[in-house]
Parts: structure tokens; sequence; C-alpha cells
């Protein structure tokens, strides 16, 4: 009884087996299930293929330029984490027209109040990005290239240029937790991180053109520039730190040169004075701005230490023949303006064999002339009594130094040259694509 039962329940499994093996293989799925199957397990199939850039369903006509599809998708689905549908355009630098940046107050990440624009930007030269605090995407990337760009501009330009990082997310970005953030990434002083109440920040991230529905899918360009000079750049936060930090330090070198012309119109009078061949001339902005000068005085009927003063000159312009008049232009001030009238200056100038380009003589009003000489201290009421020292200053670089002017003429060819320096090469809006 035991066997036969035995033998019954062998005969059933055998039975039921081969009704599954024959329902098994009727459903087999066919290679692209297989394949699916694969992906999805997570074995690897034997011939992968890397999907395409833009989904078919979602594109009824196929496009055949890939570009095309993938900017087609970026406007539709921008991910600021993928790198399929990257613009290179998008990532060159762009020398734009001055923001009009709305002076509204805000919080810094110590909790003070400051004005955006007065506080933040006026005479400075600063660069601007946006960010929020849980961010896990662009910004922890950019936070940390936006440090590396502090500390090469430090080491360059000292505290002249300012970060600031405007935060998108401000119901959460409370001064607090923004200070957090920026010393996660080491930021050091000139580093603001501003926060606000919402209806300020979208107002503030409107005017610099960084406003968003969805604050994951902010910016990641840097605003640079500097107020003074209304120089503006926009660049790729993500590019190099060095590119970035060569763009904002081109920007300051210029403002520098702002600044310090600024001082020297302010410090230098802007008297008429009339040169040899009759033309007048405004002493700041006609004769000493934007170039070396060598600045003596003398008076036509000297006949003590004028003539040979002249001829060490003259050997001096021989020495800097190729840097004369464009660079380079020496201004002989006379101490006698009433009797150095043009036709004596011009006589003096010719019979003197001096250069028409790069060397000029000056009179004029004697109250204008006594103004001038007076700032630079060589007016004399006693003409045969004036000084014997030359006076050598760059404007743009505020180099201001003076020697005798008997030195050797290499002596002042060589400090001419060494205030000239030399000229560094960085991005300018010329250099730059220049959008309107």
């Amino acid at each position: 009884m035991t066997m036969t039962r035995a033998l019954l329940l062998m005969s059933l499994v055998t039975i039921v087996c081969i009704w599954a093996s024959n329902a098994a293989m009727d459903a087999s799925p066919g290679p692209d299930a297989m394949a699916m199957s694969s992906q999805v397990s997570g074995s690897p199939s034997q011939e992968p293929q890397e999907p395409p850039c833009c989904e078919e369903d979602k594109q009824p006509t196929p496009k055949t330029d890939d570009e095309e599809c993938c900017e087609q998708e970026a406007i539709q689905e921008p991910k600021k984490d993928e790198d399929c549908c990257e613009d290179e355009a998008s990532r060159a630098t762009a020398f734009i027209e001055a923001p009009k940046f709305a002076d509204l107050s805000v919080l810094d990440q110590d909790g003070q109040r400051v004005q955006f624009h007065t506080d933040l930007i006026a005479g400075k030269t600063v660069l601007i990005n946006v960010f929020f605090s849980t961010c896990t995407t662009v910004c922890p990337p950019l936070t940390a290239t936006m440090r590396r760009v502090q500390q090469l501009t430090k080491e360059q330009h000292g505290d002249a240029i300012r970060i600031i990082s405007v935060s998108v997310d401000p119901a959460n970005d409370t001064p607090a937790r923004i200070k957090k953030f920026g010393a996660l990434f080491g930021a050091e002083p000139g580093w603001s991180f501003i926060t606000g109440d919402k209806p300020t920040m979208d107002q503030l991230l409107r005017s610099l053109d960084a406003a968003t529905g969805d604050i994951t899918q902010h910016t990641a360009t840097v605003l640079i520039g500097n107020d003074q000079t209304g120089e503006w750049a926009r660049t790729y936060g993500l590019s190099s730190a060095d590119g970035i930090a060569e763009i904002a330090s081109g920007i300051e070198q210029r403002a520098a040169v702002f600044r310090r012309l600024a001082e020297a119109s302010e410090y230098f009078p802007n008297n008429v004075l009339v040169d040899h061949d009759g033309n007048s001339l405004r002493f700041f902005d006609d004769l000493l701005r934007d170039r070396l000068v060598l600045m003596h005085v003398l008076f036509t009927r000297c006949t003590g230490v004028c003539p040979p003063i002249i001829q060490n000159l003259k050997n001096t312009c021989a020495i800097l023949e190729d840097r004369l008049g464009p660079e380079v232009v020496i201004l002989s001030i006379t101490v006698d303006p009433e009797f150095d009238n043009v036709e004596r200056m011009k006589a003096y100038h010719d019979d003197a064999e001096l250069p028409d380009d790069g060397w000029l003589l000056l009179g004029g009003e004697e109250a204008d002339v006594k103004q001038v000489l007076t700032k630079i201290g060589a007016w004399t009421s006693l003409k045969e009594e004036h000084n014997g020292w030359l006076i050598l200053g760059n404007t743009r670089t505020g180099d201001w130094r003076k020697l005798q002017a008997m030195a050797s003429p290499l002596q002042i060819a060589d400090m001419a040259r060494e205030m000239l320096g030399e000229s560094v090469p960085v991005p300018t809006p010329e250099t730059a694509t220049r959008e309107k």
C-alpha cells in the first residue's frame, strides 16, 4: 500500500513539472525583453548602448543634430548637474553693460543690516554669485571655486576684490545658516553672504538677472565688475578659478588706474598753459593724464644751469627715442612767463634743436604758471634761483620721483623705463565677447 502511494505521488510531480516547463517556454521573453531585464537587474548586457540625448517619445520628429536635440531638452528640462547639454557659449566670458543694482536693505552672515549697493558694491571690484545653503549640486563646487578665487586675488590685490554670495532661498537661509555654510569652505573677511526677507530678495535677484521659480535651477554664472569704471563681465562659475581670478584681476587693475587718475586730478591743478606752438593745454587733462612726464623749470634768458640741463635731457631723449612722444613727454615750464611768450619759446625750442614730438616748452598767464609750479614745488619769484630738479611722474600708476636734472642720462632713462613698467595681458572688453 505504501509503495503504491509513493509511485502515484512521483507520477503527479512529473506531470506538474512537464506542464510548468511547457508554460515557461511559451512565455519565454524575446531578446529585447531579456536586454531590459539585464539592465534592470544590474547584469551587464553583451552590447551596452548609450541612451540617446533626447527620448524619441518626447520628440515626435526625430532630431538628426544631437546638439539641437540637447538644446531643446535643456530648454524644456534644464539640469544643472548634467554635462549632456552644456552650451559652450554660456561658459564664455562676456563683457556686459553695467547692471542696475537695487540698493536694498539686506542682512549679511553676521546679521548686520547693509545696503546692497552702497555698502557692498560702490567703489569696489566685486564677484557676485547666487547659492542656497542646502544645495547639494552646483553650490558646493561653485563656492569652492570662489574660495580659491579669493585666495588668488588676495595674493595680488589684498582686500581690494570682494565676493558677494546671494541666497535664492531666504525663507530658510538665516544669517546663522549662511555663516555656517561659508565657514565650511573657509570664507575669509571680504566675502559677504547675503539674505533677507523674501520680497526684498526676490527684487534683488531680479536686478541681478538671477530670479528663478525653482531654486534648484538657479544660475551658475558669476558677475564680475567695478562700480566706478562701469566695467562688468559675466562668466561661468564652474570654470577654472585661475581664469575667473584673472578676469577679476584685470578689472581691478584698470579700476586702480581709474582711482589713481581721480586722485591725481584732485591734487593737480588744471590751469591752461600755452606751448611753444601757441596751443592752449590744460595742465592735468592734456599734459599729465595717461603718460609719463619729465618736468623741470627754465627761462629762455638763462645763461647758467638751463643750457646744460637742456643738453643733458637731449642725451636722455636719444636713449628714450622709441618711447618719446607716445609714452614719455618732457615738460619744460618757464619761471619767467611775462618775458617768455610763444615767439621766444618757439625760437628757443628751434635753436636748441629739440624734438618736435615729446618735448614741450610751456608758458602762459603768470597766475596760471605760478599755480602750476607752486603745486609741484618749483615756483620762485627770483627766476635766477630756480631749482635744478627733474620730476618724473606717472599718473596711471601714481609713481612720482625726483632727481637732479643733471643726473646721468642713462640713469634718467632707466628710471623712466622702470616707471613705465611692463604691460600685462588681461581680459578686456576688446578681447572678449561683448554682450549687448
